[in-house]
């Protein structure tokens, strides 16, 4: 699977749970302070979510913090990951360990695969020695409130 399917799949999600909450991108940019030209492009996948647009719209959708990720990935988290992983030194087999997960799912994250869900993510960037919005988020965006992860225990 190639990032346009996988950015396709997602960006399909977000506008079924948007449907699902009766919201239309008009209502929804407004109420989530955005201009709508600019969430027209994040949902399309012509720009990337920063985290607090990807939040507010998150909560006004019915998103809990803890599927996050499913629904607002950055097409450019699987290569920083894996770039995580190699400037903190580990082998993949090492981090699988390190993180608690099998070897496989380490891979499927950083191919394309799959996406780990928030707390997931936290642990493997506490593992790789970063934070979590330098793995998951662009440079500039807001970072993550971590005391609105549901069963989050830092």
């Amino acid at each position: 699977m190639n990032k346009q399917t996988i950015q396709k799949i997602v960006n399909d999600a977000l506008i079924m749970r948007m449907e699902e909450n009766r919201w239309s991108q008009r209502a929804l940019a407004k109420a989530a302070d955005i201009p709508l030209t600019t969430l027209n492009n994040r949902i399309n996948g012509k720009s990337d979510w920063k985290i607090d647009e990807a939040h507010r719209v998150a909560q006004l959708v019915g998103i809990p913090d803890s599927e996050i990720l499913l629904y607002f990935i950055n097409a450019q988290f699987y290569m920083s990951l894996r770039q995580a992983r190699e400037r903190s030194c580990l082998t993949i087999e090492d981090a699988a360990k390190a993180i608690g997960i099998k070897t496989a799912t380490l891979k499927e994250y950083e191919q394309y695969h799959t996406s780990p869900r928030t707390q997931m993510g936290i642990k493997i960037a506490q593992v790789y020695g970063t934070s979590f919005d330098r793995i998951f988020w662009h440079k500039g965006s807001k970072a993550l409130d971590l005391s609105t992860v549901d069963g989050l225990e830092l």
